[in-house]
């Protein structure tokens, strides 16, 4: 897996959930050779979603390469 297969977006949290409005939190990982798409917005930390969600595509390309 390359770093430039994967293409990374994220969006701000919602207005509801006060003092961070308008930061980035909700991460959306694409394999770009492949188009699977995973996203993650359940942690507090934008990091930690894309760290999640790339987790969450890696497992799946293993299991779709076997």
């Amino acid at each position: 897996m390359q770093p430039n297969d994967w293409k990374i977006e994220v969006w701000p949290e919602t207005a509801t959930t006060g003092m961070h409005v308008g930061m980035p939190k909700g991460v959306k990982v694409t394999h770009i050779p492949t188009g699977l798409t995973e996203t993650c917005n359940t942690e507090r930390s934008q990091h930690m979603n894309r760290e999640k969600a790339l987790q969450k595509l890696a497992m799946r390309l293993v299991a779709s390469e076997t």
